[in-house]
C-alpha cells in the first residue's frame, strides 16, 4: 500500500487492512471510469457505488466539499490494487467523505448497520446514487437495491414529520410520565426464553383463525397489535402483550374495548413514544421502545437493547418476541394484502377502504394476491426481520392462511403447529417501580432553560445583523465588518449543533425548518445583503418558533409536577382542594383519565361541585359513559345552580351524538365517505346505544358500506382475471351472446364460474340466460348468488323481479324493482310501467299514479296507460278524474 494512503487508512479506517490482507490485487481499467457532474443542492447526500480508482470520489469532493459523500466497495480485489498504486489520500482526509468495503457476501450488513448513521442528513436533504462503470453491474445492482431499500422507510418518515411533525413531538412530551413510570424494552430481555411466541395481526385471514387461536392461544406468549384488541375481546382472548406505535388520534379507537372500564388494563403494554398521548394512560403496566435520535436521549433515555426497522406495528410486535427471547415465533393475520378483497379482519375497529393502485405479489396459498405500496414496504421489511430471525437461530412460522408471502418463514397451519406444543406458555413479570417524576421534571427544565438561551442567542445575532447592516452601508468594508460576521456565525453553528434545537426544536418545526434549509442556496457568490437576510430569517425562524413551543414545555412541567405530588404525598396533598383540581385537569388535557379517576374514588366528593365536575369532565372523554357523565354534570349544578362551566359542557356533553350525526351526513353527501360516516355513527351509539336515530343510521350506513366494499371485491376479482389472463373468456362469452350461440356462451361462464364462484358478472349472465329458458328456478339460485357478490348492480333486481314475475311472487318483484330504481334512478323509463302495475295491485295507487303519469310522454300505446290512469283514479276515489280520463280515451277512439 501506497505510504500516503497507509497513513490516512490508520487514522480513519483501520479495518480495511486486515480486510485486504489475503486479498491478491487486481488491476482496473481506469479509461472507464467517467465523471459526469451531477446536479445537487448542498443539503443532499450522495451514495457512490464503487469506489474504482478515485477518480470520480476526488471529483465529487472538489465539486460538492460540502455535501455528505458515501462511498460503498465490494470489489476488494480492485481496490487493493489502487490503494497499492494511485494516491487517494486526499479521499480518505476530507471530513464529508465517508468510505466502507466489504466482500459482497457481507454488504448488506454492512450497508444497513453505517446507513443509519446518516439518519438525520435524509431528513433535510435527498439522496443521489451514482454508479462508478469499474464496479460489475451486478454487485453495483445489489448495493443500489439494499439502498433504496432502506432509503424508503426514511423518506416516508420524512413525509409523516412534514405532515405531522408536532403531533409526533408533543405525544412524546405528554408521554413522558408514562416513560418514567414504565421501563424500557430491555426490562424484557429473555423474559420468554424460548417459549412459542404467536404474532396476533388484524388481517383479513385472521377471521379464518381466530376460533383455532382461541383453542390453543395458552400454548403461546399472545403478543397482539392494537387492531385486534377488540376481536380477542370478543373471543375471550387475553394477550399477554399488547403493542401500539401510532400517532393519530383516530388510533384511539383500536382501544375502544378497554375504555368501557372504570380503570386501567393490566396487560402489558409495549408502546413507541410517539403514539397518541391517551393510549397509554389506559394501562398499568408498560414498557417503551425508543432509538437514538430520539427527543428521549435529552432526558437521558437511551435507545434500546436491540430494534428492528419498524413502518408497522406488526414489526414492533415481532421486535418485542425477540426481546423476550421467544422461539419459535409464530405469525397469524400477517396478510400483507387485501385477503378476499378485504382491509382488515372482520371485528377490527377501523374499517377502511381498497386504494386505487394495486400490487400484485406472490401468496402463501394463491398465485397472486393484490397489495398496495405501503403494505408492500411492510412485508418487505418483514421478510428482512425473518432473515434476521433465522439467522439467529430462530424458527419463524407463518400461520397466516392467506395474503402474502413473507421470505425466509416456514408456512405452516396454525392448528397443525399449535398440536406440536405441549405445554402451556406463561410469562411473568413484575412492575414494581418506585413512583417518581422528580428527575424528569428536572431534565426538562434544563431543556426548558436551553430553549430560553436559544431564544437568547438568535436575538443577539439578530442585533449583531443589524449592527453588520448598518455598519457595511456606511463603509462598504469588509474587514471592519468580519468579527462581527463571524460572531453572528459563530451563534448559527451553537444553534444548528445544540441537541435541544435539534431532537425537539428542529422536529416540532420540521415543515418550517425543512422548507428553510430548501430555500437556502450555497454562501458563495451571495452578496452581503442576500447573506443577511437570510440570516435573519433563520434566526428570527428560531426565536419565534422556540418561544412558540415553551408554553407545552412548561404546561408538561406543571402536569409531571402535580402527578408527582400526589404520588409522593397523596394524603397531604388530597386535603387542598384547589391542588386537586388542578391536578384532575391537568389529567384531562394530558389523557390520564384514571389516574384522575383512581384519585377521586379513594375520596367523599358527595357534596363537592368542583370534584363531581371534575370527575364528570374526566368521564367525557370516553363516551361509554356519556350518561354518567351527564349525571355528574346535573349533579354539580345542582349543587352550585351558579356553576356556569358545568351549565357549558353539560351542553356540549349533550350535543355530542346529534354532531357526530351532522359530521356523519357530511361525510357521506360530501365525500361519499362512508367509512368516515361509518366511524361516526358508531360512536354516536356508544354515547347511547338505546338511541334509534342512531340505529336507523347505522342500519342504512352498514348498506351503503356493503355495497361499496363489494363494488372494491368485484373490481379487485377482475384485476386478477387480467392477470392470470382469464377475463379474455368472460369476453369471449359475450361476444358469444352477440351471435346469438346462447349454449355456447353459457358453457363458457360456467367453467368460468367453477374457476372463480366469487366472480359476479359471470352469475348474472348465467342467470339472465337460463330466465330466456324459462329454467326460473336454477336461475333464481344463480342470481341471488350474484346478488350477494353484486349488491350495487341494479339488472341484477330487475332480472330477479322478472322470475318472481313469473312465480306471481308479486311482493319480492315490487321490492326488487324497488331496489333497482334506488339505485338506478335513469331506469325508471325503463321498469316504471311495470313497478306502477305491481304498485296498483297491491292497492298503493298514489305511487303507481305517479309512475304512469311519467312514462305516458314515452310509451307507445297512450290509451293503455290512460286507462290504467284511470282506473288509479277510481281507486284513490277521484271519480271525477277519472270520468275526465274516460271521455279522452273514448276522443281518442273516435279520432283513430
Amino acid at each position: 500500500m501506497l505510504e500516503k494512503n497507509a497513513l490516512v487508512i490508520d487514522k480513519k479506517a483501520t479495518y480495511l487492512k486486515k480486510l485486504l490482507e489475503n486479498i491478491n490485487p487486481k488491476p482496473i481499467q481506469v479509461s472507464k471510469e467517467i465523471y459526469t457532474k451531477p446536479q445537487l443542492k448542498h443539503e443532499d447526500v450522495v451514495v457512490l457505488s464503487g469506489f474504482g480508482s478515485g477518480h470520480i470520489a476526488k471529483r465529487l469532493i472538489e465539486d460538492f466539499p460540502k455535501n455528505t459523500i458515501i462511498c460503498y466497495e465490494t470489489d476488494l480485489e480492485g481496490l487493493k490494487y489502487v490503494l497499492d498504486n494511485v494516491d487517494v489520500s486526499d479521499c480518505f482526509v476530507h471530513d464529508n467523505f465517508f468510505f466502507f468495503a466489504s466482500d459482497e457476501e457481507n454488504i448488506e450488513n454492512t450497508i444497513t448497520a453505517t446507513f443509519n448513521l446518516f439518519v438525520g442528513k435524509f431528513n433535510f436533504g435527498n439522496l443521489q446514487i451514482i454508479t462508478n462503470p469499474l464496479l460489475e453491474p451486478s454487485k453495483s445492482q445489489k448495493i443500489n437495491d439494499i439502498i433504496q431499500k432502506l432509503y424508503t422507510p426514511i423518506l416516508l418518515n420524512r413525509n409523516t414529520l412534514l405532515l405531522k411533525s408536532q403531533y409526533i413531538i408533543e405525544n412524546i412530551v405528554k408521554n413522558i410520565s408514562d416513560v418514567a413510570l414504565g421501563f424500557n424494552l430491555d426490562y424484557l430481555k429473555n423474559r420468554a426464553k424460548n417459549k412459542p411466541a404467536l404474532i396476533v395481526a388484524s388481517g383479513p385471514s385472521l377471521s379464518n383463525d381466530i376460533e383455532t387461536i382461541k383453542k390453543y392461544h395458552n400454548r403461546f406468549i399472545v403478543i397482539a397489535v392494537d387492531s385486534v384488541i377488540n376481536i380477542l375481546k370478543q373471543h375471550d382472548i387475553k394477550p399477554d402483550i399488547i403493542c401500539g406505535l401510532d400517532y393519530q388520534q383516530v388510533t384511539l379507537e383500536k382501544y375502544s374495548p378497554l375504555m368501557k372500564k372504570t380503570q386501567a388494563d393490566d396487560s402489558i403494554f409495549v408502546f413507541e413514544p410517539a403514539i397518541f398521548y391517551q393510549i397509554p394512560k389506559l394501562f398499568k403496566n408498560k414498557v417503551f421502545k425508543t432509538e437514538e435520535n430520539s427527543f428521549l436521549e435529552l432526558l437521558d433515555i437511551k435507545p434500546n437493547y436491540e430494534v428492528f426497522p419498524i413502518n408497522a406495528v406488526t414489526h414492533l410486535a415481532v421486535n418485542v418476541a425477540y426481546i423476550l427471547g421467544a422461539n419459535p415465533i409464530v405469525f397469524v393475520g400477517q396478510d400483507w394484502a387485501y385477503t378476499k378483497a378485504q382491509h382488515h379482519a372482520k371485528g377490527t375497529i377501523l374499517p377502511q377502504g381498497l386504494p386505487e393502485k394495486l400490487i400484485w405479489v406472490k401468496g402463501n396459498y394463491e398465485e397472486k394476491v393484490p397489495t398496495d405500496e405501503n403494505l408492500f414496504s411492510g412485508l418487505t421489511i418483514m421478510s428482512e426481520i425473518a432473515n434476521f430471525l433465522t439467522s439467529k437461530g430462530i424458527q419463524v412460522i407463518n400461520a397466516t392462511s392467506g395474503g402474502a408471502y413473507i421470505e425466509n418463514t416456514q408456512i405452516e397451519k396454525l392448528e397443525e403447529f399449535a398440536k406440536r406444543i405441549k405445554k402451556n406458555a406463561t410469562i411473568t413479570i413484575k412492575f414494581n417501580k418506585k413512583p417518581s417524576l422528580s428527575i424528569y421534571i428536572k431534565k426538562l427544565k434544563n431543556i426548558l432553560l436551553e430553549m430560553n438561551k436559544a431564544i437568547h442567542k438568535a436575538d443577539k445575532a439578530l442585533k449583531i445583523n443589524q449592527n453588520i447592516q448598518k455598519t457595511y452601508e456606511k463603509t462598504k468594508n469588509m474587514e471592519k465588518i468580519r468579527s462581527k460576521v463571524e460572531e453572528s456565525n459563530k451563534i448559527n453553528n451553537e444553534l444548528y449543533n445544540n441537541p435541544v434545537m435539534t431532537k425537539f426544536v428542529f422536529f416540532y418545526y420540521f415543515q418550517e425548518f425543512y422548507n428553510y434549509f430548501k430555500e437556502e442556496i450555497d454562501i458563495e457568490n451571495q452578496t452581503l445583503e442576500k447573506r443577511l437576510e437570510q440570516s435573519n430569517k433563520y434566526f428570527e425562524l428560531i426565536k419565534t418558533l422556540t418561544q412558540n413551543l415553551i408554553e407545552l414545555v412548561q404546561k408538561t412541567i406543571k402536569y409531571l409536577e402535580l402527578k408527582n405530588a400526589f404520588l409522593q404525598k397523596f394524603e397531604e396533598n388530597v386535603k387542598n382542594n384547589d391542588k386537586l383540581f388542578e391536578l384532575l385537569m391537568n389529567c384531562y388535557d394530558f389523557g390520564d383519565i384514571y389516574f384522575g379517576l383512581e384519585i377521586l374514588d379513594k375520596i367523599n366528593i358527595q357534596n363537592n361541585s368542583k370534584l363531581i365536575f371534575a370527575k364528570a369532565k374526566l368521564l367525557s372523554n370516553y363516551r361509554y359513559f356519556h350518561k354518567h357523565a351527564v349525571e355528574l354534570y346535573e349533579k354539580a349544578i345542582e349543587l352550585d345552580p351558579d356553576f356556569e362551566l358545568a351549565r357549558n359542557e353539560l351542553a356540549v356533553e349533550k350535543y355530542k351524538i346529534i354532531s357526530h350525526l351532522i359530521l356523519a351526513k357530511d361525510a357521506i353527501l360530501n365525500r361519499n365517505d362512508f367509512i368516515t360516516a361509518k366511524r361516526l355513527i358508531e360512536r354516536a351509539k356508544d354515547y347511547d346505544p338505546d338511541n334509534e336515530h342512531t340505529i336507523q343510521w347505522l342500519s342504512m350506513i352498514n348498506n351503503l358500506e356493503q355495497m361499496q366494499t363489494m363494488q372494491e371485491r368485484q373490481k379487485v376479482i377482475k384485476e386478477q382475471l387480467k392477470i392470470e389472463g382469464t377475463i379474455p373468456e368472460y369476453d369471449k362469452a359475450i361476444e358469444l351472446l352477440k351471435q346469438n350461440k346462447i349454449d355456447e356462451a353459457y358453457s363458457v361462464l360456467e367453467n368460468l364460474n367453477k374457476k372463480y364462484p366469487a366472480f359476479g358478472d359471470a352469475l348474472f349472465l348465467m342467470g339472465s340466460i337460463l330466465i330466456d329458458k324459462k329454467d326460473f328456478d336454477k336461475a333464481l339460485d344463480l342470481l341471488n348468488q350474484a346478488k350477494n357478490l353484486l349488491p350495487y348492480h341494479p339488472f341484477v333486481y330487475v332480472a330477479l323481479a322478472k322470475i318472481y314475475m313469473s312465480k306471481e311472487i308479486y311482493d319480492k318483484a315490487k321490492e326488487a324493482l324497488e331496489t333497482a330504481l334506488s339505485l338506478n334512478p335513469a331506469l325508471k323509463d325503463e321498469i316504471g310501467e311495470n313497478l306502477g302495475d305491481l304498485y296498483y295491485e297491491f292497492g298503493e295507487y298514489e305511487k303507481a299514479l305517479s309512475l304512469y303519469e311519467s312514462h305516458l310522454q314515452i310509451t307507445q300505446d297512450k290509451r293503455k296507460l290512460l286507462m290504467k290512469i284511470a282506473l288509479c283514479y277510481k281507486g284513490l276515489g277521484l271519480i271525477q278524474s277519472y270520468n275526465q280520463i274516460l271521455s279522452k280515451l273514448q276522443e281518442l277512439s273516435t279520432n283513430a
